[in-house]
C-alpha cells in the first residue's frame, strides 16, 4: 500500500519479468510424458463395451496410463468400463493398440480414460 492507502501498482517491466520467470519454471518442471510407442501419433480411437460399438472419438492427449478424448455423441458416466481400439494415426503405424479402460472424468475438457 502506498502512503495514501491506495495499492501500489507494479511496473509493467516487473510484471513481465515475473511472468516470464514463472513460464520458464513451468517449462522446466513439466514432467516428461512416457507412454507406449504404439500410442505415438494416435488421432482417433474406437470405443466399445465389448458388445456394443459407441463410435469414434478424437484423441486430444495421451499420458502415462491416461488418454483424454474429445466429446462425442455419447456422454459416458464416470466409472464406465470401455474398450479402446486404435482407429487412425497421424502417420502410418504398423502396431495395434487395444486397452480396457475406465472413465475417470467427463467434463468440459473431454473424456479422461485411465488404465
Amino acid at each position: 500500500m502506498g502512503k495514501s492507502g491506495e495499492p501500489v501498482k507494479a511496473s509493467a517491466a516487473l510484471r513481465q519479468s515475473t511472468n516470464s520467470n514463472s513460464l520458464q519454471k513451468n517449462r522446466q518442471s513439466a514432467p516428461t510424458e512416457t507412454y507406449p510407442a504404439e500410442l505415438h501419433g494416435l488421432a482417433v480411437v474406437a470405443l466399445s463395451d465389448g458388445t456394443r460399438n459407441y463410435g469414434l472419438y478424437r484423441v486430444k492427449r495421451v499420458e502415462s496410463g491416461t488418454m483424454l478424448l474429445s466429446h462425442g455423441a455419447i456422454s459416458f458416466p464416470v466409472g464406465t468400463h470401455l474398450d479402446i481400439e486404435d482407429f487412425k494415426y497421424e502417420e502410418p503405424n504398423h502396431t495395434s493398440f487395444n486397452q480396457r479402460a475406465t472413465v475417470a472424468e467427463n467434463d468440459h475438457d473431454g473424456i479422461r480414460l485411465v488404465w
